[in-house]
């Protein structure tokens, strides 16, 4: 019964569990395009800076002091 449930969507009231899914997936992805934004990475960039690995971890390590620095700044004030 329950994986029928499951398997069906029912049980949040989708149509179908692929909308489930879809809708999931989406916020998963929406959660890291606003990450990579709050550490000051540009989406339009990711793939270049994403394929040396060398510059990734510059850019990620410059971009999460960026966001620690201004999270200590927001809660300072």
């Amino acid at each position: 019964m329950l994986s029928e449930c499951l398997t069906t969507g029912c049980f949040i009231g989708c149509s179908t569990a692929s909308s489930l899914w879809n809708s999931v997936q989406k916020r998963f992805i929406d959660n890291i395009k606003a990450h990579l934004l709050k550490c000051n990475i540009k989406l339009s960039d990711l793939e270049a800076l994403a394929s040396d690995k060398d510059i990734w971890r510059t850019v990620c390590d410059t971009g999460l002091r960026s966001f620690v620095n201004g999270w200590i700044t927001t809660s300072e004030e």
